[in-house]
Formats: C-alpha cells, sequence, structure tokens
C-alpha cells in the first residue's frame, strides 16, 4: 500500500500541465524515495466533485483512489489536479476522512500561486480560449476585482491552518523556481531535499497569441449561438490549443495588460498581496508583482477584433467551422468529448479504434475534422 500522499492542488495557470506531464513520464526518479502517479492524467473530476458536494460521487472516486493506494507500494503518491483551487479545506478533510481516513493526518498538500496580475491575464485568455467569456479585458478585470477568486490569502491561510508545515505554498514566479523550472522546483519540494534525477519533458499547454485567441473568439461565439453548452466549449478549446502547441509559424503578439487595468489590480488586491507575502513568503514578493505589471503595462489595450490580423475569408472559414460543430446535439458529442478525454489522459480507456469509412462519417470525426480546419486558419 501507498505508504504516503502528496496532492498538488494547482493554482489554475501556474504549470500544472507541465508537472503532470512529468509525472505521467516518471521523469523523475529519486535516489532513495519511490513515487507513484496517478493513473489519470489529472484529478480534475475528483477535485470538482468534492467541490460540488456530490457524495455519491466522492464515494465512488475515492473508492478508486484506494483501490490505486492498495496496488502500490511506493512511499508517496502523487494526485494532482489545478481545480482543487475550487475545493474548501475543510471539504477536503472530510473526504479524506471518510473515504481515506489511514491518510488524513499525513496528507500534504502543495500549491503554487501566480501573480494577481498574472493571472488576470492568463485566466482572461483561458476564459476567451474555452468560451467562458468573450468580453474585453476592461470588463473582466471589473469582474475580477469585484470577485474573491483573486482573494489568495484567506484561501491559501485555510490550508495552511488545515495541514500546517504539511501545507507549502511556492511563488510562480521567474527567478523564484528552482532553476527557473516549475517541474523541478515542484519535485525539489516534494522530496524535502533528496537528490533524484529529473528527465526533460516536451512543452505542452502553451499560452495562446493575441492573434490565435482573436480567432478563437470567433469560433467561441459561433459555438455559443449554435447552443453548444459550456461543458463542450472548454475541450473544444482546449483541442485547438493543444494542436497548436508546438507549431513553429505560429502568430507571437503576446497578451499584455494596459496601464488603467494594471492600476486597478493593484487597488484592489495590494492588501491581498501584503498579507500573502506575510504569510508565506516573508518578502515582498506579490505586492512587487503587482507593482511591475503596472511599470511594464501598455498605455492602450489590446483588441481581440480579428479583423486586424485575418482576412476576410479566413474569418468566414473560422465561423463556418464553428457553425458545423454546432449542428451536432450534446448527445452527439458525448462520443467526441470521451475520446478527447481519453486522448488527453483524463479518462483511462482504449484509444480510438483505426477510422473505417462509418467513422469517418461519424459525429467524433467530423468534430475533429472542424478542429483541424480551426488549427489551419489560425496559422499565417
Amino acid at each position: 500500500m501507498i505508504k504516503n500522499l502528496v496532492f498538488h492542488i494547482g493554482d489554475p495557470k501556474c504549470g500544472s500541465t507541465a508537472i503532470q506531464a512529468a509525472m505521467r513520464k516518471n521523469a523523475c526518479v529519486p535516489e532513495k524515495t519511490t513515487l507513484v502517479s496517478q493513473p489519470e492524467t489529472n484529478a480534475s473530476v475528483l477535485a470538482n466533485v468534492i467541490a460540488k458536494g456530490n457524495q455519491q460521487r466522492i464515494k465512488r472516486l475515492l473508492n478508486a483512489k484506494r483501490a490505486w493506494c492498495e496496488s502500490n507500494t511506493a512511499d508517496v503518491g502523487i494526485i494532482s489536479a489545478e481545480f482543487f483551487e475550487r475545493v474548501a479545506p475543510a471539504q477536503f478533510d472530510a473526504a479524506l476522512k471518510e473515504h481515506l481516513p489511514e491518510y488524513s493526518q499525513d496528507v500534504r498538500a502543495i500549491a503554487y500561486v501566480r501573480s494577481h496580475s498574472g493571472r488576470l491575464i492568463s485566466g482572461y485568455a483561458q476564459r476567451i480560449k474555452t468560451g467562458a467569456f468573450t468580453g474585453n479585458l476592461d470588463e473582466f478585470t471589473g469582474i475580477m476585482c469585484g470577485g474573491t477568486l483573486l482573494q489568495y490569502h484567506p484561501r491559501f491561510l485555510g490550508w495552511k491552518k488545515l495541514l500546517q508545515e504539511r501545507f507549502t505554498l511556492r511563488p510562480f514566479m521567474y527567478g523564484e523556481l528552482k532553476s527557473n523550472d516549475i517541474v523541478d522546483d515542484f519535485f525539489s519540494h516534494l522530496l524535502g531535499g533528496e537528490r533524484y534525477k529529473l528527465e526533460s519533458v516536451e512543452p505542452s499547454n502553451e499560452s495562446l497569441s493575441l492573434e490565435e485567441l482573436s480567432g478563437l473568439l470567433i469560433v467561441q461565439e459561433g459555438l455559443i449561438q449554435g447552443g453548444v453548452p459550456k461543458h463542450l466549449r472548454l475541450p473544444l478549446g482546449a483541442a485547438v490549443a493543444r494542436q497548436l502547441s508546438g507549431k513553429s509559424n505560429r502568430l507571437w503578439t503576446k497578451l499584455r495588460l494596459d496601464k488603467r487595468n494594471a492600476e486597478k489590480m493593484y487597488a484592489r488586491f495590494k492588501d491581498d498581496a501584503r498579507a500573502l507575502d506575510a504569510e508565506f513568503f516573508q518578502r515582498p514578493l506579490m505586492e512587487s508583482e503587482l507593482l511591475r505589471a503596472i511599470e511594464t503595462s501598455i498605455e492602450t489595450p489590446q483588441s481581440l477584433n480579428a479583423s486586424q490580423f485575418f482576412s476576410d475569408r479566413k474569418i468566414k472559414k473560422l465561423r463556418e467551422a464553428s457553425e458545423r460543430i454546432s449542428q451536432f446535439s450534446a448527445e452527439d458529442m458525448k462520443s467526441w468529448h470521451k475520446e478527447y478525454q481519453v486522448e488527453t489522459g483524463q479518462l483511462s480507456g482504449e484509444r480510438p479504434k483505426k477510422a473505417t469509412f462509418k467513422r469517418l462519417m461519424a459525429p467524433e470525426r467530423q468534430v475533429w475534422k472542424a478542429v483541424d480546419e480551426i488549427v489551419s486558419h489560425l496559422l499565417p
């Protein structure tokens, strides 16, 4: 049976995909400690179920984790999902005490936190990519400043109170990570200084450019108009980004924060940054990043108007691909969604069978074809 459990709990946009890729590859080989990683690429389903409080599904999923623990003899088992951000420490504690009580007293958690302004920009890009938001950055900044998502200190303090010295919070900032690398930093803190060998992992989940986001906005607006539900728009956007990742001929204008919104962020979150610095870092890391965001900001806000970057023909083709996807019902797209989850390692299962003519005409094949076309039109 696995001796100890360590949960990597995010935050989103803090290198979770790279950490999970390294876990899946067994890239870290310690000198003494034996490691085993979760069977799936990420445990987002588990995190979301705990957050929603669905007791029946929590029981089923944690029973599966129990079977995994019992089938391994490693010193440390790693469970990772950035969506543990949505889980209250009390929910986490209750779920483990109920279903994995033998681990509840010794479980560890490692989290990473991005600067408030950095998370604003990365979050905006993520929501445009997945169709969760289609407005401009001014509107998104207003929403973030009016909400509590970026109130880091109360949430992380809750984890610290629950786990005490078994909770580690790391700043996701250049120069603060070991070797400036999130994967190296994660395993270094996981192993507490023990020596290890670390294989390189191919870059994944790369940030999308301003141009690519403007094109995806066209696509997502079409999906929304076509009635495609949110839970399918998210993987569709992610599938496009996944296929763009690693291509050498991409458009590369960086999404940047403008001065007015940078100043709004400082005014709203400086107190939270100071509290986080005092509690966890003992130096002004988070506040300094808020100030640096003002210093490095641009004067004129960027626009996601696709006509700046793409021809009328390309915009028309993007809309047509979106319309073709929208013709399928949510029921029709279930098979595509499951296929995507299996391909990305979110679900265990068999890889899709070799295509026959009949399968080429199936909804999932047609959706993949539309995704391929979208990717081609987002490239120069």
